[in-house]
C-alpha cells in the first residue's frame, strides 16, 4: 500500500495563544481549506493531562484525516517552507509519509513571526 503524502501551499497561517494552550495552524485556503495542519498544545498541563498522554502536541491533518498526539518528531521552517518530520509510530500507524512538507508564500511569511511560534511546537 502507498503511503499517503502532504504537500501544499498554504495561503493563511494563525497563531493564537488564549492563554489556556497555543495553537499554530496552517490552511491552503482561508475559509474551505481541503489541506491543513493543525498543532496544539496545552501550556500548562496537569496531572489529568500527562496521564492521559495529553501533554504533547496535538496534530490534526485535514486531506488525511488524521489526528493524534505526539505525532511529531521535529519542526524546522527552511527557505520558504515547514517541514514537519513525524514519529515512526504515527507513520507506521497511519500509513503516511515521513515528512510534511507546507509552501509558505512571502506575503505570509511577513504577517507572523513563524521561527519563534515553530519552537513552541518543537518536541522536549
Amino acid at each position: 500500500m502507498d503511503s499517503k503524502e502532504m504537500e501544499f501551499t498554504a495561503k493563511t497561517v494563525n497563531f493564537l495563544n488564549d492563554g489556556y494552550s497555543t495553537v499554530l495552524s496552517f490552511a491552503d485556503d482561508e475559509y474551505e481549506p481541503l489541506y491543513y495542519v493543525i498543532l496544539q498544545k496545552l501550556n500548562n498541563p496537569v496531572e489529568q493531562d500527562v496521564a492521559l498522554k495529553q501533554d504533547k502536541v496535538h496534530m490534526e491533518i485535514g486531506g488525511l484525516n488524521l489526528s493524534g498526539y505526539n505525532y511529531i518528531d521535529s519542526i524546522k521552517l527552511k527557505e520558504g517552507a515547514v517541514y514537519i518530520r513525524l514519529r515512526n509510530e504515527a507513520v507506521e500507524k497511519n500509513n503516511i509519509n515521513m515528512v510534511l512538507t507546507i509552501k509558505i508564500p512571502i506575503d505570509v511569511l511577513l504577517e507572523i513571526d513563524l521561527n519563534k511560534a515553530i519552537k513552541i511546537f518543537e518536541p522536549s
